[in-house]
């Protein structure tokens, strides 16, 4: 067994060598091959993204397939640096691709858990089951974080690896979170860039790339974690490992030829800045989103007032994105000034389906009628004698309620008030 013990004080500790400018040299070494397994990764998403079927099963399979890809992706990165910094043979490349994957899956599976939980039920039991389960995997994945550089570099058995995994995570806490604040950074700012064209995902395609950047977040990340994995390993078994004696050299030598932009973006500070430009553009795409009009036909078929309720029928039809993005719940009934008369929505059908939840309209659906509760303050006999009334769609004003063409539900209206008369809104 390796005896791996964290050094408090070595020489990589006290040197001015930083894991973000390893990361930076790493990537200027590899810049064809970054390159590369970011189109292939990303590529693969994006295509699944485009033609995958709108069942469980089917996606269930393409996020199998995409994780994979990823993994592997991983793999080779991880494996080609072994082969470049070994002096002699370490593990053999099938039994690394092996323990690689497997453990990718485990970690991966794990944090899928308790989101399935919650897609079969909100029964409280179970979300407080959920709750804990997330809790407890996500502690999991930052505590062996660095799984798959230990596994590629290092010899010993899985229970050995798991030990100098851990080890590292021990002797710097804060390195997992570190080593994904500029990858996560940066695919944040291409996502909020991504939907700039569409902000209300209104788009398949466009839809598809931002999920597809997932892929950027993986190969980022999987060097910035090999820099933190080779700093902060111990000497004890970098040379059991059988890698390079010159261990300060080499990983000097790598992180010089660095430009200073690169090493600056995947450091701390640079992580802020782009959050706070990924922050700045998306929100700028939100307030497109509530300022933007739907792209689908909205025509009304009904409103029926009844007790501090509203019921209204809308047929909606999209021919060009087939109603994607288009969001039921959006819609309010306000004044002609954007007054509140029934915003709070308490049940939505489509094609008169009730649906409990936000309901989910297929990818390929053109026309839909749909049904939506709302919560009034008015009695049947207030609502119906208001006049100016319109249906919105976040801030946009769709189209006016003529008080005519609003039916009263006698089985839930209250007596009519005494004030006589129309209110203005």
């Amino acid at each position: 067994m390796t005896d791996f013990q964290p050094v408090k004080k070595t020489s990589l500790e006290i040197s001015p060598l930083n894991p973000y400018s390893l990361a930076a040299g790493l990537l200027v070494q590899d810049l064809g091959l970054a390159t590369t397994l970011i189109v292939i990764v990303c590529g693969l998403s994006f295509v699944m993204g485009l033609y995958t079927p709108d069942t469980t099963s089917s996606m269930l399979a393409a996020l199998l397939i995409e994780r994979g890809v990823q993994i592997i992706g991983m793999f080779v990165i991880v494996r080609r640096w072994r082969k470049k910094l070994e002096i002699r043979n370490g593990t053999s490349l099938v039994t690394t691709f092996i323990r690689t994957v497997l453990v990718g899956y485990l970690i991966w599976g794990c944090s899928l858990v308790p989101f399935f939980l919650l897609s079969r039920s909100d029964n409280q039991t179970l979300v407080f089951a959920s709750a804990v389960i997330l809790t407890f995997t996500a502690l999991l994945a930052l505590r062996y974080f660095f799984y798959f550089a230990t596994i590629g570099l290092f010899h010993g058995s899985p229970k050995e690896i798991a030990t100098q995994t851990r080890a590292i995570t021990l002797q710097s806490p804060f390195a997992p979170m570190k080593a994904i604040s500029a990858p996560l950074a940066i695919t944040a700012v291409c996502m909020a860039i991504a939907f700039i064209p569409y902000p209300d995902g209104r788009s398949v395609v466009i839809n598809s790339l931002a999920g597809s950047l997932e892929g950027l977040f993986t190969i980022l990340s999987t060097y910035t974690g090999l820099a933190f994995t080779l700093l902060l390993v111990d000497d004890a078994t970098w040379r059991s490992s059988g890698l390079d004696h010159y261990r300060q050299e080499r990983l000097e030598t790598l992180a010089i030829t660095a430009p200073k932009f690169s090493s600056g973006l995947l450091s701390g500070q640079g992580s802020i800045k782009v959050f706070i430009l990924a922050a700045f553009i998306f929100s700028l795409n939100i307030s497109r989103q509530v300022n933007t009009p739907p792209a689908a036909e909205i025509k009304m078929l009904s409103v029926v007032a009844g007790n501090k309720r509203v019921h209204i029928e809308l047929e909606v039809s999209d021919k060009e994105f087939k109603l994607v993005g288009f969001r039921p719940a959006a819609f309010s009934i306000a004044g002609e000034n954007g007054t509140p008369v029934a915003t709070k929505i308490t049940a939505i059908s489509i094609n008169n389906q009730p649906n409990d939840t936000p309901p989910l309209i297929s990818p390929t659906t053109e026309r839909v009628t749909i049904g939506i509760d709302f919560e009034s303050t008015r009695s049947a006999d207030d609502f119906a004698s208001l006049e100016d009334l319109y249906l919105w769609y976040y801030t946009v004003k769709i189209q006016p309620i003529p008080s005519s063409e609003i039916r009263k539900d006698v089985t839930n209206a209250e007596p009519p008030s005494p004030s006589s008369g129309h209110d203005l809104i």
